[in-house]
């Protein structure tokens, strides 16, 4: 039987917010949010891109996370590589977005 506070348990909620922070999938509530507080129409072809992008850059963030809980587990810290592939894609992801919001604005 498994007990509450067991690794699996530790596990499938620290995916849950990962998730949560991360959403991986293109019609989260999260990216939904996003997408609209962006002005952009929700089905839009833009909106879909964009939406998709996030969803894919979210993924990678996801798994990046959990790679540094696997190292800090393993060598009791986050390599830096690690910490800088989480740095590169925030950053990518932030500058799609500013794209994205750009040239929404020269088409206006």
């Amino acid at each position: 039987m498994l007990r509450r506070d067991g690794p699996r348990t530790r596990s499938i909620a620290h995916d849950c917010r990962l998730e949560q922070e991360y959403p991986s999938s293109s019609y989260d509530k999260a990216i939904d949010d996003i997408i609209i507080g962006m002005n952009f129409e929700k089905y839009s072809q833009q909106a879909s891109g964009l939406r998709s992008a996030l969803a894919t850059f979210n993924l990678h963030l996801q798994n990046l996370k959990k790679r540094e809980a696997c190292e800090v587990a393993i060598w009791g810290e986050i390599l830096s590589e690690t910490l800088e592939e989480v740095r590169f894609f925030e950053r990518e992801k932030q500058d799609y977005m500013q794209n994205a919001l750009s040239g929404t604005k020269s088409q206006s």
